[in-house]
Formats: C-alpha cells, structure tokens, sequence
C-alpha cells in the first residue's frame, strides 16, 4: 500500500493544527479543539465497538498493517501493550545484532522512555532506535546505557520523527 498520500493528508492535518493554534481568537482556537477533541472521541467509540467484534488471528493481521497500528495507536487501543511491542522490536533486530558482536537488553519501557543496555558498538544504536519506532512510534525517547563502558554513561536519542 502507498503511504504518501496518508502522510501527505497528516501533514496537512498538522499544518491546519498549527494555523489554529496561531489564531488569535481565543473563542476560535477553543471551538477548533473541541471540534477535534469530539472527532478523534467518535473515533475511538466507533473502532473500539470494531475491535470488540473482530476474531484473533483477523486482528493480529490488521495490527500487522502499519497505518493500522497507528491509528489504534492514536485512539489509545492498541491491543499489544508498549512493552510487548519493544520486546518484539529487540527480538527482530538481535540476530542482525549477533552478527556484528552487540547485544541489546531493555531495562524498562515507557511511553517517555525505552532504557537499553546496549553492547558491542555504536553501530547498534541506529538499528535499534528504526526498529523500536516501527513497532513503537508512541515513545518520546530512547536512552542506551553503554554496556561496555568502564564508567556507565547514557546516551539519550531524543525521538525524531520524520514527515
């Protein structure tokens, strides 16, 4: 499936949020989120009444779809907890990992934070930080604690996301 005109029409929702943000009518601005506060409501009631309907095996397929997964991302109904979905991330990444001699272990997960212990190299840290956000988009940050490091530093990626 094509992405381009989903993430064309995203980005010209976030345009149209930023210009009523900039508004200066106060009176505007309030109906304006409100407006969205009640559609992104409808939204989540009318897909939550659709999970409930919809067997196992069909929704892991649907979850499966990326803008899929988003959306229930967005609504907040997702049915893999964030801590499933890191896990899965770092088991799909490790063999990759293994081949160049690192090693990944997630401390704790969040949605402000994923922590990693992370060893074998900096090479790891951009592979890592793509395959967490392709299964976890709703984090803020990933912090990598340097397993090989004499002295215990962190490095904090600061979640960017692109578009």
């Amino acid at each position: 499936m094509d992405n381009a005109p989903f993430q064309d029409r995203m980005q010209r929702i976030e345009e149209l949020i930023a210009a009523i943000q900039e508004h200066g009518n106060p009176v505007v601005r309030a109906s304006a989120v409100e407006i969205v506060r009640a559609l992104l409501d409808v939204h989540r009631t009318g897909l939550a009444n659709i999970l409930e309907k919809i067997p196992g095996a069909a929704l892991a397929e649907l979850v499966a779809d990326e803008l899929v997964s988003r959306l229930l991302l967005l609504h907040g109904l997702h049915p893999v907890d964030l801590e499933t979905r890191v896990r899965q991330a770092l088991d799909q990444v490790r063999p990759l990992l293994a081949r160049h001699g690192a090693s990944v272990e997630m401390i704790d997960a969040s949605h402000d934070a994923v922590r990693l212990r992370v060893g074998g190299g900096q090479d790891a840290h951009d592979l890592l930080e793509r395959a967490i956000l392709d299964r976890a988009p709703d984090i803020l940050r990933i912090e990598i604690i340097d397993a090989d490091a004499a002295v215990s530093t962190l490095l904090s990626l600061p979640v960017v996301r692109e578009g």
